[in-house]
């Protein structure tokens, strides 16, 4: 018979009647399947483990601290996953980014990614746009100085209200201001910029002790001084609108020009440090109009500036380099501050 030709079975053939090539395979079956049931499963391969390898489970999970392994190896992924401290979660990321915006009025995307984000842009994307669809923040473009175009944040009535919530509740006084709308979009990069360096006052505060209790933008601190000086001169003329703003002026501890011309800073840092002494930080950002000589003044007048974009930073610190030491004095006697540290 050919092995081409099908072989027909009858009832009388026996196994090893079959032809050589299907009892091969059957035999090949047989084999792998009798390998397969000679090893030991997982379980089996631990309980066959000598009795001093065969840890008592129960017994290891009541000495485990907080039910947690204590075997891992030191520098293991998971031990360092537990000792690494956690971060602010994303709720309180995206209320931090609510309270910057409503405080300056206006922040930009990039620093709210990097400042509260750590540089995550879509955990960033996230938290904003959830702001924006629920109707508290807007989202605006705005030209920096170059002329190039960036994306700015500012906040509605409703978000204005729940930021100055979310801020007394941070810490700070329950009399503090948050801010709606944008009202001049061609000073969108500057007031970017002041909250920036306010970001950076506040953490230099931080460091030192010192608790925030309170921030003033110039907006409200021009509008104190407006007020008072108005009410004054309905009264009594115009020496009494003077002297009312020089008083406060005073009060607010802002310094006055040789004419006696109240210059105001772009933020004020009400705080209070580790003594219980209350101090003040006038904050100014150098835009790119800035003279040598007005970055000079502000300076000398005690103000912590700041260097802007572009070249604004490299203006203000070459303005600054002139001066030497003695850079003014902060406000609430922080002592005095050498020029050359500027931030920028």
């Amino acid at each position: 018979m050919s092995r081409w030709e099908p072989t027909i079975r009858t009832r009388e053939q026996s196994p090893t009647e079959r032809p050589d090539s299907d009892l091969a395979r059957s035999l090949a079956r047989l084999k792998a399947r009798e390998r397969a049931l000679e090893q030991p499963t997982k379980g089996q391969r631990y309980d066959n483990r000598s009795p001093q390898h065969q840890p008592n489970r129960r017994q290891e999970r009541r000495q485990r601290p907080n039910g947690r392994r204590t075997d891992i190896r030191t520098g293991h992924r998971r031990e360092l996953g537990r000792s690494r401290q956690k971060g602010p979660d994303q709720t309180e990321r995206t209320h931090a980014c609510l309270r910057e915006v409503g405080l300056y009025r206006c922040a930009s995307h990039r620093d709210l990614v990097e400042a509260h984000f750590s540089g995550n842009r879509f955990a960033a994307a996230k938290s904003l746009d959830s702001l924006v669809r629920s109707g508290a923040m807007q989202q605006h473009r705005a030209k920096g100085p170059n002329g190039g175009a960036f994306t700015v944040y500012t906040l509605t009535k409703s978000g204005a209200a729940l930021a100055q919530r979310l801020a007394v509740k941070r810490g700070l006084d329950a009399d503090q201001r948050t801010w709606s709308g944008m009202v001049k979009p061609r000073e969108a990069s500057h007031d970017a910029d002041v909250a920036k360096a306010c970001r950076k006052e506040i953490e230099d505060l931080a460091a030192r002790g010192a608790r925030v209790r309170r921030i003033l933008i110039d907006a409200e601190m021009k509008s104190i001084l407006a007020k008072r000086s108005e009410v004054a001169r309905a009264k009594e003329g115009k020496e009494a609108a003077d002297r009312e703003r020089q008083r406060a002026a005073e009060q607010l501890h802002l310094p006055c020009d040789d004419q006696g011309h109240v210059q105001v800073p772009d933020a004020q840092i009400q705080y209070v440090d580790e003594a219980g002494n209350i101090g003040r930080v006038n904050v100014e950002v150098a835009s790119d109009h800035y003279r040598e000589a007005s970055v000079k003044a502000k300076s000398g007048a005690g103000f912590s500036m700041h260097g802007g974009k572009g070249g604004q930073a490299s203006n203000t610190r070459t303005s600054l380099s002139s001066l030497g030491g003695g850079g003014g004095r902060r406000g609430g006697g922080r002592g005095g501050r050498d020029p050359a540290s500027v931030e920028l």
